[in-house]
């Protein structure tokens, strides 16, 4: 499985883009976004907002598992990058190779985070349970860590991100004390963890409640002890999937204690990768539930559901990396759960759509997909953009490996890519299909 640690992306991915420098860009988008101050919100292939298909697709969708990532090339404005964030994916890659781009991108994330501009109310990464100094020292010598890195995590995450009413919910639960009993290891060559069983009736009682409708809590809850260099601690969400081996029971159950609290940080001072870091060396536990409401509450006094709607968008807006490069020097070292691709393929120049196809496979995660938004379908003479057709992307990406999940070809008026101005009618001869890729199994 490769990396995909979000820690050290800058260093891992790209080389910084200055110009329009690979073969597949043409030489006009540069100039399209940086004439007369910039390129105005909804002209030219500016649609002002998240595209359709985009849009309706993940509404109909569920939330992605902890930790997923997704790419969007050629982001614009990040429109669609933000989307995904709102949506849950932990960390979002937007990739454009316009200088122009990439700074109108992060304008357009400074101003829809909100409070990600600075000021304003902490948001939560994760409500867990945090052992306590004697459980720690307990849980290392029955099971010493093999790796390097000894995190410094010493947690059980209950909920990631929580989404509002959970978070509401969990609340009210903060120092509580509780038990783990740990059961299994799970370890490989980049990554240590021991999976754990909540002992505490009444806890377990009321965290059941909470995710009985389906939430951000761990499918299988774990605490992650050691990583080799270079792996991040997410990594463990990974390995704990495979069977551990269980815990010698020659003595009594090995039993750690700790209390549920909270991870806070406050919102980064710029949509950076700079500013994340910062905010993250901020990061604060905290379990009581006073101290919790005053951070995660606004300064200005706003009530719960619009301090939760500020927290929310500052977190999406912060899970969203802009990157300036050229997408075929991403490195394939960092993989993707989701690639999104809207109107990318059909401004990259015809004789570099082999090599599209060829990257996006080196850079989709194992499990992961490829989500294309075939546009514009109909009859016309050159581009960008460049006439599609579902049969061109099978015939591009189906000898490298992929395979059609799903084709939908015949998308409602409404959920086809368009600008606000243009009629519904022009869907007629600029028509949008949505076609879900996946790698074939080799086994």
């Amino acid at each position: 499985m490769q990396q995909r640690a979000r820690a050290g992306l800058c260093t891992l991915l790209v080389r910084t883009a200055s110009s329009m420098s690979h073969a597949g860009a043409s030489p006009h988008w540069e100039k399209l976004w940086a004439q007369d101050g910039g390129l105005p919100k909804g002209t030219r292939f500016d649609v002002a907002g998240v595209a359709r298909p985009l849009a309706a697709e993940l509404s109909r969708r569920s939330k992605p598992g902890p930790g997923a990532r997704a790419l969007v090339p050629g982001c614009g404005r990040a429109y669609d990058a933000l989307a995904l964030a709102r949506h849950g994916y932990a960390s979002v890659v937007a990739v454009d190779l316009s200088p122009a781009a990439c700074e109108a991108a992060r304008e357009e994330l400074q101003a829809s985070g909100g409070s990600a501009g600075g000021g304003g109310a902490w948001r939560v990464r994760y409500v867990g349970v945090m052992l306590d100094p004697t459980s720690v020292d307990a849980l290392a010598a029955a099971v010493p860590p093999r790796h390097p890195n000894v995190t410094g995590q010493q947690h059980l995450t209950l909920f990631f991100e929580p989404a509002a009413a959970e978070l509401a919910a969990a609340l009210p639960l903060l120092s509580t004390l509780c038990t783990l009993r740990v059961e299994a290891e799970a370890s490989d060559s980049r990554g240590q963890a021991v999976t754990v069983a909540l002992a505490t009736p009444e806890l377990a009682d009321s965290l059941g409640a909470i995710t009985a409708g389906g939430s951000g809590r761990r499918d299988s809850p774990h605490i992650t002890l050691s990583t080799a260099d270079g792996v991040e601690a997410c990594y463990s969400n990974e390995l704990v999937r495979r069977e551990g081996v269980p815990l010698p029971r020659a003595t009594a159950p090995l039993l750690v204690t700790g209390k549920v609290a909270v991870a806070v940080e406050p919102p980064p001072a710029t949509a950076t990768a700079e500013g994340r870091a910062a905010a993250k060396a901020s990061r604060r536990i905290v379990a009581d539930p006073t101290e919790a409401a005053r951070l995660l509450l606004p300064p200005s006094g706003e009530g719960e559901a619009e301090a939760a709607a500020a927290a929310a968008a500052a977190a999406a807006a912060s899970s969203v990396d802009v990157v300036c490069a050229d997408f075929f020097a991403l490195d394939a070292r960092v993989q993707y759960d989701l690639i999104w691709d809207c109107t990318f393929l059909c401004a990259l120049e015809p004789a570099a759509r082999g090599r599209w196809a060829e990257q996006m496979r080196a850079l989709l995660a194992p499990g992961g997909e490829l989500l294309t938004a075939v546009f514009p379908i109909g009859e016309r003479d050159g581009g960008p953009p460049f006439a599609m057709s579902v049969p061109l992307v099978r015939s591009l990406l189906e000898p490298v490996g992929f395979e059609a999940a799903v084709v939908r070809d015949n998308l409602p008026h409404e959920e086809q890519h368009r600008r606000p101005s243009d009629e519904l009618s022009s869907v007629r001869t600029r028509g949008t299909a949505l076609v879900s890729w996946r790698l074939r199994s080799t086994k």
